[in-house]
């Protein structure tokens, strides 16, 4: 009877048991659903916030457009020719990063829209720029460092088009090899930028971003390819953007006063 009692017990308290651990496991799946829904929910309202700014943003870099070019076009003093310097350049790269942005979030054909007005827009600047005339609109020396932004055009339109086609063809490593040359070709003259460094200024920074993306460009072309020399490339690539913005930063710690205090000459 004792024996019979015992076994009884033992069975009461594994059912309580089982039943207890059930509910646990049901309250459990029931918490978790409910944090997934939640992070669902939070999550899909930062993606509605995150796609109207980028909406706002686009739709303001294409009115700019239009108020630019329309300016270029008619009005007799704001001709591209009269006003036109490296400067401008980065309206262009505007157009460029909204396309790669648009095509993230689904937009491809306004990407597509973006991406050719860009392309048209950094052609008509590349070439007036080439052809203007030494006797007018003189370009500060202390603004020189805005020539790094020839070549950094072409190697974010490389990684725009990348976004756009979904892999790193043709088109992307033409452009690619475009902000590569012309990388070259400032690089090898030293002599232009060195009335630029004698004194420390704002417009050393223009240094830094074109370097970077041409860097990004680097890793997709060598990520692509995969070759030991496209490697090389993006090594050295990186390794220089690095040091120059480390350069540009303890620079600007340790001269941070003069920075404030001086002008910057007009000439």
């Amino acid at each position: 009877m004792a024996f019979l009692r015992s076994r009884i017990h033992d069975v009461i308290t594994k059912l309580s048991t089982e039943t207890s651990v059930e509910v646990d496991l049901e309250l459990t799946e029931t918490s978790v659903e409910v944090d997934l829904e939640s992070i669902d929910v939070a999550g899909a309202h930062n993606m509605d916030s995150s796609t109207s700014q980028v909406t706002l943003h686009t739709i303001v870099i294409f009115l700019l457009d239009v108020k630019l070019f329309g300016q270029w076009f008619t009005t007799e003093k704001r001709f591209l020719s009269v006003v036109v310097n490296p400067v401008n350049l980065v309206s262009v790269i505007g157009n460029l990063v909204a396309a790669q942005i648009a095509t993230e979030i689904g937009w491809n054909e306004f990407a597509i829209s973006m991406f050719s007005l860009g392309m048209v827009h950094y052609l008509i600047l590349f070439v007036t720029l080439y052809q203007r005339l030494t006797s007018s609109n003189q370009f500060p020396i202390v603004l020189r460092p805005a020539y790094f932004l020839y070549f950094a055009v072409p190697s974010m339109a490389s990684l725009a088009w990348k976004s756009i086609s979904g892999a790193f063809l043709v088109s992307s490593k033409m452009l690619f090899f475009l902000s590569l040359f012309l990388f070259i070709s400032q690089a090898c003259r030293p002599a232009m930028f060195k009335k630029t460094m004698k004194r420390l200024n704002v417009t050393w920074w223009i240094y830094s971003f074109p370097l970077t993306f041409l860097g990004l460009a680097c890793a997709e072309y060598a990520h692509e390819v995969k070759s030991l020399m496209a490697s090389g490339l993006m090594l050295l690539i990186c390794i220089v953007s690095v040091l120059v913005f480390v350069f540009l930063m303890l620079t600007t710690v340790l001269k941070i006063e003069s920075l404030l205090n001086k002008k910057a000459p007009n000439k």
